[in-house]
């Protein structure tokens, strides 16, 4: 997939995990990062688990709890993702939606796939794996950017996923982002690669966890689960003058238990 990025210094914001209908949903904090995003002009990447969508789903013990842990019904989550995102789509700022483990929870339940329906809705590029995109801004500038929403929810090694899944994909990649296990964190791997005249030239990867717009408090499955509390927010992904890439994950961090 292709992606042209305009302006002088385009930028990409990875929304991830944002578990709207969730009684934790960070709420205050997901509508300050959309208000950063429209008034700098981002471009934004949807990447799985925008609703909650605590339903039942066959195998899993903790399904009622995941209910007891909403606060807004499956439809309402579904209506609510399209209306927020719809102003985005319509000024063609949405480059690409991926599907997250929460939606497919009504895919194992009744095989109705909500990302693809509600990238439909936007006339967007979807997929429920991982999407590679090539970007191009400014008179000659390229990367390739792979952007997942992540499989692994081990937290001992959180780049082990990035590292051999998505640049075993596409070894190539100049960033590769994955969310799931509500991290916002970045890292730079660096390696050596080769031009056309066989010389030699530095290579920056960027790896990016997308964050999370999950509070600790005021969530039943959260404090069920002893989970840790994460800041929540979005990584910046901008997109330089001098063709190189820059990642920003603490403009839009959020420290709210």
């Amino acid at each position: 997939m292709k992606f042209n990025l305009k302006g002088k210094r385009p930028n990409l914001v990875i929304l991830s995990d944002i578990h709207i209908g969730a009684d934790g949903h960070s709420h205050l904090e997901f509508q300050e990062t959309l208000k950063w995003c429209r008034e700098n002009n981002s471009y934004i990447a949807l990447a799985g688990d925008l609703i909650d969508l605590g339903i039942a789903t066959p195998g899993d013990k903790s399904s009622f709890d995941k209910i007891l842990g909403n606060a807004m019904e499956p439809t309402e989550q579904v209506l609510e993702a399209m209306d927020v995102f719809e102003p985005f789509a319509r000024k063609g700022r949405i480059v690409a939606s991926v599907g997250g483990n929460h939606e497919a929870r009504l895919q194992r339940a009744a095989m109705v796939n909500l990302p693809k329906l509600i990238a439909h809705h936007l006339q967007v590029p979807d997929c429920l794996g991982a999407i590679a995109c090539q970007f191009h801004w400014g008179k000659d500038h390229s990367a390739l950017g792979v952007i997942s929403h992540g499989r692994s929810g081990a937290t001992g090694n959180i780049w082990r996923e990035l590292r051999t899944k998505l640049l075993g994909l596409y070894p190539e990649a100049d960033f590769v982002t994955a969310g799931h296990t509500h991290h916002l964190e970045h890292q730079v791997d660096h390696s050596l690669s080769m031009d056309e005249d066989g010389s030699d030239y530095w290579r920056e990867t960027h790896l990016i966890r997308s964050g999370n717009y999950m509070n600790r408090s005021g969530s039943k499955y959260s404090q069920e689960a002893n989970y840790t509390p994460l800041p929540q927010g979005s990584p910046i992904i901008y997109f330089e003058k001098d063709g190189t890439l820059s990642v920003d994950v603490e403009t839009l961090q959020y420290r709210r238990i």
